[in-house]
């Protein structure tokens, strides 16, 4: 397969020339893990995975082209294991690096350690053959019993916002797409797909978007991962006021919006939204986006823009391509041992501070409390202390 016109950006011009049933498809990727390819038109496949922390490489999810199911209780029914069950849950697996993960990593305040974490992260993507990381993940950790508040780094937007970027241009600049996520106010697992995140717009703006907007300015990653959640109300993956007016009229991202894995419910109202790439492949929503676009439900020049996009990103991938690259894994857990030290935090006793402050062994369990919640209320001043 030439690729010619697609490497030479003439995405409209593609787009021109596909029937309803390519676009659909185009928009609804394939299978689990990859984009669709148009053999006629050159348009090739592209790989993804996950994850925030190492590259989760399934060989029977990606080589052997297994579904993801039709719906997310399929899906489920394939990766909802218990974590003792991985090798039922995902198969085979390629080896790849353990990373300290976003919990531990954002208490070492270093974005360049951020920086280096996406470079090698790019590096065991290039070997493995994937072009699209699914990361990071900067939801605020509003609680640690969360069930993925261990992925994110912290309760700060500046500092989310931040690290991400560092971690997303190591992962570019080294030809690795990057998807920011989960956008936005993703905070609970407990149903995740139908919880509502009530939030008014200031604490939003400023706590809950912030980080999305400081990392997307700093970085611009290739992709935006839409949330499972609603948000005051509606679906964030059919949310036009979040995915169109703030992402792409304030902000002015121009990358694709790309669904969580069957976090899409209604397929033509997401992509009206600005919800572009449906993941993964699911017949039954490709069937109603086909049926909208064909009943005049869906405007076809929003089709057409949401699969120039898809476009652009197979374009990036295939520009960042390079296999030749291999990784090093005894010094990528070397780095991974000192990501683990660097995020290490002690509590410098300065001026007495533990002789007045901290309880005895033998204080009441209230003091002990208190203490804790003062503790807990101090803000950060200097990344690491000195003994």
């Amino acid at each position: 397969m030439t690729y010619k016109r697609l490497m030479d950006g003439k995405f409209v011009e593609l787009v021109s020339e596909m029937t309803d049933e390519e676009k659909v498809a185009l928009l609804a990727g394939h299978r689990m893990w990859k984009t669709e390819s148009i053999e006629r038109l050159g348009i090739p496949r592209i790989v993804m995975t996950d994850g925030t922390y190492g590259v989760r490489y399934s060989i029977p999810q990606i080589d052997g082209d297994e579904a993801g199911g039709q719906d997310f209780d399929a899906f489920l029914s394939v990766v909802g294991q218990r974590a003792d069950h991985v090798q039922i849950a995902w198969g085979q697996m390629k080896l790849a690096t353990c990373f300290p993960n976003g919990s531990s990593l954002g208490c070492s305040w270093d974005v360049e350690l951020a920086r280096k974490l996406g470079e090698a992260l790019a590096k065991e993507c290039q070997e493995f053959g994937v072009h699209l990381l699914l990361g990071p993940g900067i939801n605020i950790r509003r609680t640690p019993l969360g069930g993925r508040s261990y992925e994110y780094y912290g309760e700060d937007p500046i500092l989310s916002g931040d690290f991400s970027a560092g971690v997303i241009n190591g992962l570019q600049e080294n030809g690795v797409g990057a998807s920011l996520k989960h956008f936005a106010c993703n905070n609970s697992e407990v149903e995740r797909t139908s919880m509502d995140s009530v939030v008014e717009e200031r604490a939003l703006r400023e706590i809950y978007l912030r980080g999305f907007e400081r990392a997307i300015r700093k970085s611009n990653p290739w992709t935006v991962m839409s949330s499972y959640n609603r948000l005051n109300g509606v679906q964030v993956a059919e949310d036009p006021w979040l995915l169109n007016r703030v992402l792409r009229d304030e902000w002015g991202y121009e990358g694709l919006v790309v669904s969580d894995w069957h976090g899409i419910k209604d397929r033509p109202a997401s992509l009206i939204a600005g919800n572009d790439l449906d993941m993964p492949e699911s017949g039954t929503r490709k069937a109603e986006l086909l049926d909208a676009i064909r009943a005049g439900k869906v405007d076809r020049a929003v089709v057409d823009t949401a699969c120039e996009r898809v476009l652009k990103l197979v374009r990036l991938a295939k520009l960042g391509e390079n296999r030749s690259i291999t990784f090093d894994r005894a010094e990528h857990h070397a780095l991974a041992r000192k990501m683990a030290a660097e995020s290490i935090v002690l509590l410098k006793n300065e001026g007495g501070l533990c002789r007045s402050s901290l309880p005895r062994s033998n204080a009441s369990p209230s003091s002990a409390k208190a203490l804790a919640y003062r503790s807990s209320r101090v803000p950060a001043v200097r990344p690491r202390c000195q003994p």
